[in-house]
């Protein structure tokens, strides 16, 4: 149900996760491995040396405000559906 409700695009992972992040069902070229390698799928160190290689230039830093998403809290629906409160940049505790 997570899986569905996130509509992810984009997908990091472990090479020891990534069995359950292949049932995403996002192509290879979507997944990226935090650590390791495997062919057909891109290690974050090759996504980094392409980015430097082809130039691509960084997106200006946009200042956090009270209506930032700080963090997500994610539940994993033991006791029903899969529930998720986002923090805020606002909130203090």
């Amino acid at each position: 149900h997570a899986k569905s409700l996130a509509q992810a695009t984009r997908v990091f992972t472990s090479l020891a996760l990534l069995p359950l992040a292949s049932t995403l069902d996002l192509p290879a070229d979507r997944v990226h491995l935090l650590d390791g390698e495997k062919e057909g799928y891109t290690s974050y160190d090759q996504l980094v040396s392409s980015i430097h290689r082809n130039d691509i230039p960084r997106l200006p830093v946009r200042h956090a405000t009270k209506g930032t998403p700080a963090y997500l809290v994610y539940s994993s629906g033991t006791s029903g559906l899969p529930k998720g409160m986002y923090f805020f940049s606002g909130i203090h505790f």
